[in-house]
């Protein structure tokens, strides 16, 4: 017998779909672990509002080199991200990573220095 013989019931509790799969590790983003299906994204507000995203209903993301903001297309609408070094969040979308993005105020920018990146400010346009 093989060393890496598993039984299949040790596979589908790996799956668990009641596992928690948001990372505990930044408190303003969350992760799903790997890449996947369907999947939705989450907008927090400091005030604590917030808005799902279903990925399937993004048609492109852009990142705009020259003053370092995103701009998603989401059915008709076009939601625009400013803030710090969001080039890494662009990515993170190209993946469907993100399950959680939490936007912070400004003035914390300094504090949150630390972060991969930091969302301040969501516009959104319609076409």
């Amino acid at each position: 017998m093989s060393q890496n013989f598993r039984l299949r019931s040790d596979e589908l509790r790996e799956n668990s779909p009641t596992k928690d799969v948001r990372q505990e590790d930044n408190p303003f983003y969350k992760v799903y672990p790997d890449n996947g299906q369907i999947r939705n994204f989450m907008l927090t507000w400091p005030d604590g509002s917030s808005i799902t995203i279903p990925y399937y209903t993004v048609s492109r993301i852009e990142f705009k080199s020259y003053d370092g903001s995103i701009m998603m297309a989401v059915g008709n609408d076009n939601i625009v991200f400013e803030g710090v070094e969001l080039k890494s969040l662009y990515n993170d979308f190209f993946f469907q990573l993100p399950l959680e993005v939490l936007i912070t105020d400004e003035r914390y920018n300094e504090v949150n220095k630390s972060s991969r990146f930091i969302v301040n400010k969501i516009n959104k346009l319609q076409n």
